[in-house]
Protein backbone atom coordinates (compact mmCIF):
# COMPACT_ATOMS: atom_id res chain seq x y z
CA UNK A 1 0.00 0.00 0.00
CA UNK A 2 2.45 2.29 1.16
CA UNK A 3 4.53 1.76 -2.57
CA UNK A 4 1.21 2.36 -4.71
CA UNK A 5 0.71 5.58 -2.26
CA UNK A 6 4.75 6.71 -3.15
CA UNK A 7 3.74 5.85 -6.65
CA UNK A 8 0.45 7.50 -7.19
CA UNK A 9 2.39 10.62 -5.42
CA UNK A 10 5.44 10.77 -7.99
CA UNK A 11 2.62 10.75 -10.61
CA UNK A 12 0.68 13.63 -9.26
CA UNK A 13 3.80 15.42 -9.06
CA UNK A 14 5.21 14.85 -12.42
CA UNK A 15 1.78 15.42 -13.82
CA UNK A 16 1.55 19.23 -11.83
CA UNK A 17 4.97 20.14 -12.61
CA UNK A 18 5.37 19.03 -16.53
CA UNK A 19 1.64 21.21 -17.11
CA UNK A 20 2.77 24.39 -15.06
CA UNK A 21 6.16 24.74 -16.70
CA UNK A 22 5.53 28.12 -18.89
CA UNK A 23 7.11 26.59 -22.36
CA UNK A 24 7.77 30.13 -24.43
CA UNK A 25 9.04 30.38 -27.99
CA UNK A 26 12.97 32.01 -26.57
CA UNK A 27 13.40 28.90 -23.85
CA UNK A 28 16.47 27.98 -23.23
CA UNK A 29 15.19 24.23 -22.66
CA UNK A 30 13.52 24.74 -26.43
CA UNK A 31 17.32 24.92 -28.18
CA UNK A 32 18.14 21.22 -27.24
CA UNK A 33 20.59 19.81 -28.96
CA UNK A 34 21.64 15.92 -30.01
CA UNK A 35 24.50 16.53 -27.50
CA UNK A 36 22.46 17.37 -24.65
CA UNK A 37 19.91 14.75 -25.28
CA UNK A 38 23.35 11.61 -24.82
CA UNK A 39 24.63 13.96 -22.42
CA UNK A 40 21.59 13.85 -20.21
CA UNK A 41 21.02 10.30 -20.69
CA UNK A 42 24.67 9.52 -19.61
CA UNK A 43 24.00 11.47 -16.88
CA UNK A 44 21.17 8.90 -15.69
CA UNK A 45 19.02 6.31 -16.31
CA UNK A 46 17.06 7.74 -19.14
CA UNK A 47 17.31 8.43 -22.83
CA UNK A 48 14.04 9.85 -24.98
CA UNK A 49 13.78 10.41 -28.66
CA UNK A 50 11.04 12.98 -29.23
CA UNK A 51 9.92 13.48 -32.73
CA UNK A 52 7.53 15.59 -34.94
CA UNK A 53 6.72 15.28 -38.84
CA UNK A 54 4.12 17.24 -40.47
CA UNK A 55 2.89 15.50 -43.80
CA UNK A 56 -0.11 17.79 -45.35
CA UNK A 57 -2.82 18.35 -42.64
CA UNK A 58 -1.43 15.48 -40.17
CA UNK A 59 1.00 15.55 -37.43
CA UNK A 60 2.85 12.55 -36.43
CA UNK A 61 4.44 12.32 -32.98
CA UNK A 62 6.65 9.84 -32.09
CA UNK A 63 8.47 9.31 -28.56
CA UNK A 64 10.46 6.16 -27.92
CA UNK A 65 12.26 6.26 -24.20
CA UNK A 66 14.59 3.82 -23.43
CA UNK A 67 16.54 2.69 -19.80
CA UNK A 68 19.65 0.50 -20.04
CA UNK A 69 20.30 -0.32 -16.28
CA UNK A 70 17.64 -1.90 -13.94
CA UNK A 71 15.30 -4.88 -15.43
CA UNK A 72 12.69 -4.08 -13.14
CA UNK A 73 11.25 -0.30 -13.99
CA UNK A 74 7.98 1.25 -15.22
CA UNK A 75 8.15 3.98 -17.86
CA UNK A 76 5.74 7.01 -17.69
CA UNK A 77 5.39 9.75 -20.19
CA UNK A 78 3.16 12.87 -21.02
CA UNK A 79 3.69 14.16 -25.16
CA UNK A 80 2.10 17.36 -25.50
CA UNK A 81 1.79 18.85 -29.05
CA UNK A 82 2.23 22.33 -28.82
CA UNK A 83 1.21 25.26 -31.52
CA UNK A 84 2.73 28.75 -31.87
CA UNK A 85 0.77 31.59 -31.10
CA UNK A 86 1.24 34.99 -30.61
CA UNK A 87 5.04 34.24 -29.70
CA UNK A 88 3.54 31.20 -26.90
CA UNK A 89 2.98 27.82 -27.27
CA UNK A 90 -0.22 26.63 -26.49
CA UNK A 91 -1.19 22.66 -26.02
CA UNK A 92 -3.49 21.23 -28.72
CA UNK A 93 -2.99 17.54 -27.65
CA UNK A 94 -1.86 15.73 -24.84
CA UNK A 95 -1.36 12.03 -24.61
CA UNK A 96 -0.04 9.73 -21.82
CA UNK A 97 1.85 6.19 -21.89
CA UNK A 98 2.84 3.93 -19.74
CA UNK A 99 5.16 0.35 -19.92
CA UNK A 100 6.80 -2.14 -17.66
CA UNK A 101 10.56 -3.53 -18.81
CA UNK A 102 12.94 -1.33 -20.68
CA UNK A 103 11.02 0.41 -23.54
CA UNK A 104 8.62 2.57 -24.06
CA UNK A 105 7.19 3.60 -27.36
CA UNK A 106 4.28 6.19 -28.31
CA UNK A 107 3.10 7.07 -31.75
CA UNK A 108 0.50 9.41 -32.29
CA UNK A 109 -1.50 11.15 -35.12
CA UNK A 110 -3.30 14.21 -34.89
CA UNK A 111 -5.04 16.29 -37.59
CA UNK A 112 -3.57 19.74 -37.67
CA UNK A 113 -4.06 23.67 -39.34
CA UNK A 114 -1.75 26.04 -40.73
CA UNK A 115 1.26 26.87 -38.03
CA UNK A 116 4.15 26.29 -35.98
CA UNK A 117 4.10 23.09 -34.10
CA UNK A 118 6.85 20.90 -31.77
CA UNK A 119 6.15 18.41 -29.12
CA UNK A 120 7.46 18.32 -25.61
CA UNK A 121 7.43 15.04 -23.88
CA UNK A 122 7.82 14.28 -19.91
CA UNK A 123 9.49 11.03 -19.22
CA UNK A 124 10.01 9.17 -16.11
CA UNK A 125 11.90 6.54 -14.76
CA UNK A 126 10.75 4.74 -12.05
CA UNK A 127 12.66 1.61 -10.19
CA UNK A 128 13.40 0.26 -7.00
CA UNK A 129 16.84 2.83 -6.73
CA UNK A 130 14.37 6.07 -7.15
CA UNK A 131 12.85 7.78 -10.43
CA UNK A 132 14.82 9.66 -12.93
CA UNK A 133 12.99 12.30 -15.31
CA UNK A 134 13.82 14.24 -18.46
CA UNK A 135 11.76 16.63 -20.45
CA UNK A 136 12.64 17.23 -23.94
CA UNK A 137 11.49 18.83 -27.37
CA UNK A 138 10.99 18.00 -30.87
CA UNK A 139 12.03 20.31 -33.65
CA UNK A 140 9.76 22.73 -34.45
CA UNK A 141 8.14 22.09 -37.92
CA UNK A 142 5.62 23.74 -39.81
CA UNK A 143 2.18 22.83 -41.54
CA UNK A 144 0.81 24.75 -44.53
CA UNK A 145 -2.26 23.42 -45.42
CA UNK A 146 -4.93 24.83 -44.22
Amino acid sequence: MRKRNLLIFTLVVVLVTAMSAPVFAGSQENKKTHKDKVYAAKKGSISVDTRLRIREDRAHVRVRVNQGAAKKTTLYTTVYLLKSSKGHWTTVARWTGRANGRTLNLNRKRKIVKGRYMVKSVSTVRSGRGSDTLVDYSKERSCRKR
